[in-house]
């Protein structure tokens, strides 16, 4: 029974906080105080990674987009620069396509 009784104190004293209050314990109050700062500062870590983690998932499906954007804008490009449609575009400008091709003029010095 005395083993008993001496784990119920001792829990009792655990949960009350009247073992922080003994004179023994105040040689414990610096350990307890870093503990608590190196607690705080995980916690601190913890939320700037899960911060972190955020905006690069975030950033990700912005890449994706664009890189979709980038797609769709070089096969609309690709389309509309074909010799055809330029070819249509020109000649509702008034523009012609000459038959012989431009000749190169080649200066030599003699």
């Amino acid at each position: 029974m005395k083993r008993r009784e001496k784990w119920s104190k001792a829990l009792a004293d655990l949960v009350q906080g009247t073992f922080l209050v003994n004179d023994s314990a105040r040689a414990i109050y610096p350990f307890v105080l870093f503990l608590g700062g190196l607690a705080v500062i995980s916690i601190y870590s913890s939320h700037s990674a899960d911060s972190k983690v955020y905006t690069m998932s975030k950033l990700r499906n912005e890449m994706k987009e664009l890189n979709s954007d980038y797609i769709e804008t070089r096969s609309k490009l690709m389309e509309v620069s074909s010799e055809t449609k330029v070819l249509n575009r020109a000649k509702q400008l008034g523009l012609i396509r000459k038959e012989n091709p431009p000749i190169k003029i080649v200066l030599t010095d003699e």
